[in-house]
């Protein structure tokens, strides 16, 4: 746990390195990391919640899973678009939950590969749930049938899937289906 140097601002990761481990990272907000490691398979839940100054756009490359809560409290700050890639399979539970100093998720769009075979709950959900939601965008490369049929999509109420909690976004689907 990297808890105890508070003040580490900058680190890159060797190649090598195919875990990160729960809450390796966690609550670093000095933190800056502009890519990950092209070796990593799996990024553990809260690996990096709280790291307020990463600089991530792509989340692939050999990447299958990321663990609920990993980026918790990441995006709205610095990151306003992200991309996660073909080879991700599987995203945990609130995986990618955000705000910024005014509680507001405040990234725009989300870019999300065809590998996707399991979503969790609450995954793009605000932290302040009185205020608005600014993600605007999210662009899947399946069609809603492939999703649907996958297991991707869960809860489904009218405008919407509780489990992105993203009511204001459109959803663009492969195909040029939109919701």
């Amino acid at each position: 746990n990297m808890n105890d140097v508070p003040k580490l601002a900058y680190i890159e990761l060797p190649n090598s390195i195919y875990i990160i481990g729960q809450a390796a990272f966690q609550s670093l907000s000095n933190l800056v990391l502009t890519t990950l490691p092209s070796g990593l398979i799996t990024i553990k839940n809260d690996a990096f919640s709280g790291c307020q100054n990463l600089e991530l756009t792509e989340i692939g490359g050999k990447i299958q899973e990321i663990g609920a809560s990993a980026f918790s409290g990441v995006f709205g700050y610095k990151m306003k678009t992200i991309n996660i890639g073909n080879s991700v399979e599987k995203i945990g539970n609130m995986a990618f939950n955000s705000y910024n100093g005014t509680g507001e998720n405040a990234f725009y769009s989300i870019y999300i590969g065809s590998g996707i075979r399991s979503m969790g709950e609450k995954v793009f959900e605000p932290r302040n749930m009185t205020t608005r939601n600014t993600l605007r965008e999210i662009h899947i490369d399946l069609t809603e049938a492939e999703a649907e049929t996958r297991g991707v999509l869960t809860n489904r109420y009218a405008g919407g899937y509780a489990n992105w909690y993203a009511t204001n976004a459109t959803v663009y689907w492969k195909g040029g289906e939109t919701q």
